[in-house]
């Protein structure tokens, strides 16, 4: 009985030295203490080191960014937790083919540590999504995928009952160009090569020369069944130097995708 006494006495001490937040929120509890676990400054209620018998707790969950958080009008002295809600962001929305990409997300509610969550994946060409990968939330509610992409891809999230919105990420397609010589004899002929990831065996991409600043197109060869090409190029009869490259138009599979440019210099 002496030792109930004492702590609730403790607890009238506390409150009086609470900062006036705190006190505002011992009003709206209509308890003797408000205490907020780990705080350190208002909006939560002041830090204590004794937590009397009969405390009212704020906070009572872990919390991601953005829940209980004064900016959202949300104030963190309070017993109402996150609202259930399972996110999910792409980074970067742009990447190049067998790049990895990363997938995160949060899952926010009552209990959001140790939820599995499912990524849905659906590729270009693919007509349904497929449950890829698994993972766990952080004991905030965060996630992370890591995945490696070819084609232009979308996902979608699921966790203890609830489902993300989907999201997507555009790849662009790999193009090596090579030359036969970077230092030709003048009006010889050179071979430009290349090839495209991932296969896109059977279109066309256009071949081009750099041109009074201008990107112009001098050949348009078909890819074979190894998604490549070579075109016999006739240099001019005198010196010069020269840029060439080979672009890839957007389709359903790779957004519009160019190589890197190769220089060559005849003598």
């Amino acid at each position: 009985m002496l030792l109930a006494s004492g702590v609730l006495v403790l607890g009238v001490a506390v409150l009086a030295a609470l900062s006036p937040s705190a006190a505002a929120a011992s009003t709206v509890h209509g308890g003797p203490s408000i205490i907020c676990p780990g705080a350190a400054a208002p909006p939560c209620c002041s830090p204590i080191v004794a937590i009397p018998a009969n405390a009212v707790t704020c906070c009572p969950v872990p919390t991601i960014a953005g829940c209980c958080n004064p900016a959202s009008g949300t104030n963190c002295c309070t017993t109402t937790p996150c609202p259930a809600g399972l996110t999910i962001v792409v980074n970067p929305s742009t990447v190049s083919e067998g790049t990895n990409t990363n997938i995160t997300g949060a899952l926010t509610g009552a209990t959001v540590a140790s939820q599995k969550v499912d990524l849905y994946e659906r590729p270009a060409g693919q007509s349904t999504f497929t449950d890829v990968a698994q993972t766990q939330t952080s004991a905030t509610g965060t996630y992370q995928f890591v995945r490696a992409v070819q084609t232009n891809t979308q996902w979608y999230t699921k966790a203890a009952g609830l489902q993300s919105p989907a999201e997507s990420e555009t790849v662009l397609a790999a193009i090596a160009l090579h030359s036969s010589s970077i230092h030709p004899k003048a009006g010889a002929r050179v071979m430009l090569s290349a090839t495209v990831a991932p296969s896109h065996a059977g279109e066309r991409v256009l071949l081009q020369r750099l041109r009074g600043g201008k990107w112009v197109t001098i050949a348009r060869p078909k890819l074979s069944a190894r998604s490549a090409f070579r075109v016999a190029e006739k240099l001019p009869a005198r010196r010069a130097s020269m840029r060439f490259r080979v672009m890839l138009a957007a389709d359903a599979r790779n957004a519009r995708s160019v190589s890197s440019a190769v220089a060559l210099t005849s003598r």
